[in-house]
C-alpha cells in the first residue's frame, strides 16, 4: 500500500512533463521591454523559453538594469534587381547611418 505523504513516481513524471510544456509555451516577450511599432520594415525577434530537465525558478537579475528600448529605424532602403545590382541603406534614431551599393559589370564574361 502506498505510504501517505509521498507522490507516486508516475504522477511526478507527469507533473515534470507538464511543467516543461508550460515553460516551452510561455510568452516571455513582455519581460524584454515593450514592442514599438514603426512605419518601417523591422525584424521581430522571437524569444524561446529555456528547456530544462526539471522545473526551475529563475530570477531575471542577470539582465542589465540599464536595458533600453529598441532603437527605431528611421530610413530603410533595400533595392535588389535580382540581376546583380543592389542598394542597401538604413538610418537609426541614434545616428547610425549605413549605405552600400553594387553594380554588376561585364555580366556573363570571364
Amino acid at each position: 500500500s502506498p505510504s501517505t505523504g509521498h507522490i507516486p513516481s508516475a504522477i511526478m513524471k507527469v507533473l515534470i512533463v507538464l511543467a516543461l510544456v508550460a515553460a516551452a509555451a510561455a510568452d516571455v516577450s513582455h519581460l524584454f521591454g515593450a514592442q514599438h511599432h514603426h512605419h518601417h520594415h523591422q525584424h521581430q525577434q522571437a524569444f524561446a523559453a529555456p528547456v530544462v530537465a526539471a522545473p526551475v525558478v529563475r530570477s531575471f537579475d542577470s539582465f542589465p538594469a540599464q536595458y533600453q528600448k529598441p532603437i527605431a529605424i528611421l530610413r530603410l532602403v533595400q533595392d535588389n534587381s535580382g540581376l546583380g545590382d543592389y542598394k542597401y541603406a538604413f538610418e537609426t534614431e541614434n545616428g547610425i547611418q549605413v549605405q552600400e551599393e553594387a553594380v554588376l559589370k561585364n555580366a556573363g564574361s570571364k
